[in-house]
């Protein structure tokens, strides 16, 4: 019964999150003016083109990273929820899972167009002056949905929402539970840390790209750094992308 609950859960919780977050990405570059200087479009699409290659890569790793961490913490508490006696420590574990299913699906549907942006952007046919203004619009709504994407991650809902779902699940387990204190500030402690460092890892230069794009729509981009988690073996290290 505890099981197929945090499964409604997890997948209740993906659904209301998706809800929030996903739903406005369309429709933040039609304020860049339409372009009718052959040279100038030309232009434009060679920046469009370096901003979205630039974005790809730590983007990619982002995206990889957390379905890898959050995958391998879902399988791990659900595998030790299955051998555990002690009832407490399983709904714990059968919590930490749940939660941890909902933030893979949230990371699987959530739009992440700088990642993929680059190559499709490349296959789009640039022959006649009409597939490069299709082009160049696409270009544009890919580069600010990234955008807006990054800044509804960094936004105050997010850390509501991992505030609210960590001492949620630390209040259930502590309740719930007798003698369990330890076992409810674990899994609430972790549930926030886990989303908190999901927010700040997620790569921040689209939003300065999209802004300089609009600004100076000719001038390709700066390198950024970004800060990586990397799965390894033995566990997780920290590294960086320049």
């Amino acid at each position: 019964m505890v099981t197929s609950r945090m499964i409604r859960a997890s997948w209740l919780i993906s659904a209301f999150i998706f809800a929030l977050t996903a739903a406005p990405t369309r429709g933040t570059a039609q304020h860049i003016e339409p372009e009718t200087n052959a040279s100038e479009l030309d232009a434009k699409l060679a920046a469009l083109d370096a901003y979205l290659l630039d974005l790809q890569r730590p983007t990619r790793a982002y995206w990889g990273t957390w379905i890898a961490v959050l995958g391998a913490l879902a399988v791990g508490q659900g595998t030790q929820a299955a051998f555990e006696d002690d009832t407490a420590s399983r709904a714990g574990l059968l919590v930490g899972a749940g939660l941890s299913t909902a933030g893979l699906t949230l990371v699987l549907i959530a739009p992440t167009p700088g990642r993929y942006a680059s190559y499709r952007y490349r296959a789009l046919p640039s022959h006649s002056e009409d597939e490069k203004q299709r082009k160049l619009t696409q270009g544009e709504t890919w580069l600010a949905s990234e955008a807006a994407a990054v800044r509804r991650t960094r936004s105050w809902l997010t850390h509501a929402i991992a505030v609210t779902f960590g001492v949620g699940a630390g209040l259930y387990l502590g309740l719930a539970y007798d003698d369990n204190l330890q076992g409810a500030l674990r899994t609430g402690i972790g549930t926030f840390l886990v989303t908190e460092l999901r927010v700040w890892t997620r790569p921040t230069r689209s939003v300065q790209y999209w802004r300089d794009y609009r600004g100076a729509p000719t001038v390709t981009p700066s390198l950024g750094f970004m800060p990586l988690l990397m799965p390894r073996a033995a566990g997780l290290s920290v590294g960086g992308m320049f």
